[in-house]
């Protein structure tokens, strides 16, 4: 075939016509190669394998391949091909640039080629398993294909396996189903699906642990992270092969950090989310590769970094030799970005590394993001964006979703969001472990539920206008500068028992909207040296997660007195009650101790606490104020009941009348009749009787009458 026959040497068109001309060039290789080894060939490939096509076959489909047809079998016209060929090429076609990028020589595009031909052609398979004498091989493997490459120029074994080898670690990048096996060269050459989607087109497929970012798509502001971004384009600057490590809790704004830094120049950023992988049972290292090795790939093609995300599932030392590993695979190549957790902990000891850290936002930035992202919203009167701020310790990610999904549930934007809904939402929102050491409460009561005298209620006002007031001036004012640690709000209740302790808590919570973990510090201190401990920073951890208010429940239990610390018992009960203090003063939220000894506490841990908060039995005014709230609104009560005469004649706390109503409530229901003393008395007689006391005659005064039926 003359040269002019194959027409004008003329940049291929598109990528259309480019690949029908490599794939035109890689089939009449495989031609002159099975020309010439036909003959040895044909009686003991048949004799091995009766199931694979026949010669004539073979050449048949070969020859219906080639257009226009070779006339001769010279390699001169193979010669002729390759420079045609070499002569239209474009740098900007998929596989070229992968081959410029990569470093392939015209080997490395040879294989390629003849594993795309494999996938996208099954006639090319058949080939292939007769070529190969094997019919499980429908793919080639590297040493046939380094075979049909140099069989042409007359190479012996020992070349192509030195030019297989040379190739064989950027090819492992371009096909990863070659990696870490024992023997490479006899493994199949199998493109993955989005190799082929890249090359071949067809549809952009993307397998689902890998995301491309645009630099074109528009991106809303990088609020509070201008630090971050100078001190990377200076490390950068200066280190351009060294990891970076962004650390920080979720949705604080790793991945919308790394995309700003890539607009700014122009170029997108390839992301890989191992924990999006999907993952066969027993799960080799391989399979992580795998998904590591095609996103790096697809990095190196568009010249952009590599993000790792997902770390967060992988034991520490598989994490760090992952990490190890991709830095290996990537040097030289492009950078590599790790995104963590705050719980994790990257590699140490190591050169060229980059941490930076995303601390959490302060009560003024969120409020700043509420703000700006509810642009557009309706709110209703009563929901207050700062109020959210210092309730939920969110991140930009967090706000974000809450706010989708509270329009969501509303019906679309523009329709008004409520104040119940927008919380409950967060609360969903909210990821922690409190219940396994804690309670949670629910808070139903409101100021007028809780009676107390008027100076003491008014600290527990004073109370939650701190929590309200904490963006303005800690962030705002600048006093989270000067008490780095001294943001948190602690508060001991101290008061015999059923005197509106927890019934306290629950108001500050629902004045404030957040949640009430009661933990029962009896239950928390562990007879094991130790456990205690664990026990007191799990859930300080986990409280943290949530911005939940922590009540401790039998304060006494932990600081009762300090003593002379005789032995290890001693010891170690000194360091719980200090733990404890110490977490609370570095506790951003509320912690609350209840104690029904007050007495037994030691003072010198009371004067560590913000507010002190006596409950005292209360008097007869405010016992005739629990007597006349104490009835719902639709219990029928009987115009005989006398409160101020109850009042009066018992001193009981608030949680006993309560007690006695309930009782009362459920007798009146039973006789079908409207609340009348008798059922109270009734009641109260039965309080008193668990307490070991007697109630007599005497005591009834003019309802003496009365005891005769109790």
């Amino acid at each position: 075939m003359e040269k002019e026959f194959l027409g004008p040497i003329e940049p291929f068109a598109d990528e259309g016509e480019y690949l029908a001309g490599l794939f035109q060039l890689e089939t009449i290789r495989l031609k002159f190669y099975y020309n010439t080894a036909i003959a040895a060939m044909e009686e003991r490939l048949r004799s091995l394998n009766r199931f694979l096509p026949s010669p004539e076959e073979v050449g048949y489909l070969l020859e219906q391949k080639i257009t226009p047809r070779p006339a001769s079998t010279d390699f001169t016209v193979m010669f002729n091909w390759e420079e045609y060929f070499l002569g239209r090429l474009r740098p900007e076609f998929t596989l070229e640039r992968l081959c410029r990028r990569f470093g392939l020589s015209e080997f490395g595009r040879s294989a390629a080629a003849l594993s795309l031909l494999a996938e996208t052609d099954g006639d090319y398979r058949a080939i292939f398993q007769f070529l190969q004498g094997n019919v499980e091989l429908s793919y080639p493997t590297l040493e046939f294909c380094a075979k049909v490459f140099f069989h042409q120029k007359k190479q012996g074994v020992a070349e192509f396996y030195q030019e297989a080898e040379e190739e064989l670690e950027v090819l492992t990048l371009l096909f990863p189903v070659l990696a870490e096996k024992e023997n490479p060269y006899l493994e199949q050459i199998v493109p993955d699906r989005r190799l082929t989607s890249a090359i071949m087109g067809g549809g952009e497929f993307l397998p689902d642990y890998l995301e491309i970012y645009e630099p074109a798509r528009s991106l809303p502001p990088l609020f509070f992270r201008e630090k971050e971004g100078e001190k990377v384009r200076t490390y950068l600057q200066g280190t351009p092969g060294g990891l970076i490590f962004l650390y920080g809790e979720k949705g604080a704004g790793k991945k919308h950090f790394i995309q700003h830094l890539c607009r700014e120049e122009d170029r997108g950023s390839v992301f890989c989310h191992l924990s999006l992988q999907e993952l066969e049972e027993d799960a080799s290292w391989q399979q992580h590769k795998q998904a590591l090795r095609i996103a790096l790939r697809e990095a190196v093609l568009r010249q952009v970094p590599l993000t790792v995300t997902g770390l967060e599932s992988y034991e520490p030392e598989d994490k760090k030799h992952l990490i190890r590993w991709l830095r290996k695979e990537a040097e030289g190549k492009c950078p590599a970005v790790f995104v963590l957790t705050d719980e994790e902990i990257p590699l140490t000891g190591e050169d060229e590394l980059f941490l930076l850290e995303f601390p959490s936002l302060d009560e003024s930035q969120r409020h700043y993001i509420w703000e700006y992202y509810s642009k557009g919203d309706i709110l209703q009167e009563e929901l207050e964006l700062s109020s959210l701020a210092n309730t939920f310790l969110f991140s930009p990610g967090r706000i974000v979703a809450a706010l989708e999904t509270a329009r969501s549930l509303s019906g679309g934007l523009g329709r008004p969001l409520a104040k119940e809904l927008l919380y409950n939402i967060c609360y969903d929102l909210v990821e922690h472990k409190l219940a396994e050491k804690a309670k949670r409460v629910k808070s139903n009561f409101c100021w007028e539920d809780l009676k107390l005298a008027g100076k003491d209620k008014e600290i527990l006002r004073d109370l939650c206008n701190r929590v309200k007031n904490k963006h303005i001036v800690m962030s705002e004012w600048g006093f989270s500068h000067k008490l780095p640690y001294g943001g948190g709000i602690s508060a001991v209740f101290a008061g015999p028992p059923g005197t509106g302790k927890t019934m306290a808590a629950q108001v500050i919570a629902n004045e404030l909207n957040m949640e009430l973990y009661q933990i029962d510090l009896s239950q928390v201190v562990d007879k094991y040296i130790g456990e205690t401990e664990k026990n007191i920073r799990l859930i300080f951890d986990q409280a943290r997660k949530s911005n939940s208010i922590l009540f401790f429940d039998e304060a006494d239990a932990l600081f009762g007195k300090r003593v002379e610390a005789v032995n290890s018992n001693d010891r170690f009960a000194n360091i719980e009650s200090s733990l404890l203090l110490q977490c609370m003063e570095e506790y951003s939220g509320i912690s609350l101790l209840a104690t029904n000894h007050y007495s037994a506490v030691d003072p010198a841990f009371v004067r560590r606490f913000k507010y002190l908060i006596n409950f005292r039995m209360p008097d007869k005014g405010l016992r005739r104020e629990i007597w006349e709230a104490v009835f719902p609104k639709g219990v029928p009560l009987s115009e005989e009941l006398d409160f101020f005469w109850l009042a009066e004649q018992f001193a009981l706390t608030g949680a006993y009348i309560k007690n006695i109503a309930l009782s009362a409530a459920f007798l009146a229901a039973e006789d079908g009749t409207e609340v009348n003393m008798l059922h109270i008395l009734k009641g109260l007689k039965r309080e008193i009787t668990k307490e070991g006391r007697m109630l007599e005659e005497s005591q009834l005064g003019r309802y003496g009458y009365l005891f005769g039926d109790l």
